[in-house]
């Protein structure tokens, strides 16, 4: 079928079905079809999503680190249109297929305690200041300019960031934090930025529970908690996770084994081998203090 059949059929197709927001930005986008320089194609999804898929023009240069992801300026308006700040359009291209875009009223969850609100800017921003405690925290070291979500969080901040012991340098960990109260070592300059991005405060705030984050997959799977997009499945169970790194405890705690890198030690439950990693000996060598 050429593209002006096409054209025609889905013009056809959204006046048959009442489409009018679709069929508004459908006719705007045929308007400036000439001078278009994003190449966009439409597929209609079965009743009763009634979603565009916007399909995504490759681009030929393929990055090794991160491969960039082009937003056609349709879906740009769509997603301004429903209430998603810019910070969010990658997540939500990403995820496209999930949303009902002509009728924008997903439940959001919150990512601590599972209470469900309707979506609107920040829904969740007074839920997590007065249930879980949220507040700014800044770091007090001078030369760090984090600033933490709650108490909790500065605490795992400052003992992972500027804890009182050394680790053995390791052979491929040859870069070194810049800041004199840290004593992270990278291996590769990609993970040394992304750990300097932490000590300046480089963050993204969630549109809507205000949470900041620095890591931009740690970001996703945020978000993804607030949907409940559950695209990671257990090897082992039918159960599913918003996060891979949630999927891989699960892993661990219910279908792997707990054996001590340092000791050997074989543990039954993963509590047991939390509380074992914190007080092993062996462990307890790496650290030079």
């Amino acid at each position: 079928m050429s593209n002006s059949k096409f054209d025609k059929f889905l013009l056809k197709y959204f006046e048959e079905n009442d489409f009018q927001k679709t069929l508004g930005v459908f006719k705007e986008d045929l308007k400036k079809k000439k001078s278009a320089t994003d190449s966009l194609s439409f597929t209609i999804l079965k009743a009763p999503k009634n979603i565009i898929d916007i399909e995504l023009k490759q681009s030929g240069r393929k990055k090794r680190s991160k491969e960039v992801v082009k937003i056609p300026k349709q879906f740009k308006r769509i997603a301004r249109k429903v209430g998603i700040p810019k910070e969010h359009f990658e997540f939500f291209f990403e995820h496209r297929t999930r949303f009902n875009w002509d009728l924008f009223k997903p439940t959001v969850y919150c990512t601590v305690c599972k209470e469900t609100s309707e979506h609107f800017e920040f829904c969740f921003t007074k839920h997590m200041i007065e249930k879980h405690n949220y507040t700014d925290c800044s770091c007090d070291f001078a030369d760090c300019q984090f600033v933490a979500n709650s108490e909790s969080s500065l605490l795992r901040h400052k003992s992972s960031f500027h804890g009182m012991g050394k680790r053995k340098p390791s052979a491929r960990a040859h870069l070194r934090c810049k800041y004199p109260s840290c004593n992270y070592q990278a291996s590769i300059d990609y993970a040394l930025q992304r750990h300097y991005s932490i000590h300046e405060n480089r963050s993204t705030e969630c549109y809507l529970c205000s949470t900041r984050m620095c890591n931009a997959l740690k970001f996703k799977d945020h978000v993804s908690a607030h949907f409940n997009i559950t695209d990671f499945d257990c090897n082992f169970c039918s159960k599913k996770f918003t996060s891979n790194v949630k999927r891989n405890a699960h892993e661990r705690a219910t279908h792997g084994t707990f054996i001590c890198a340092d000791c050997g030690l074989d543990l039954k439950t993963s509590s047991k081998f939390n509380k074992h990693r914190t007080n092993c000996d062996e462990r307890k060598k790496a650290f030079i203090q």
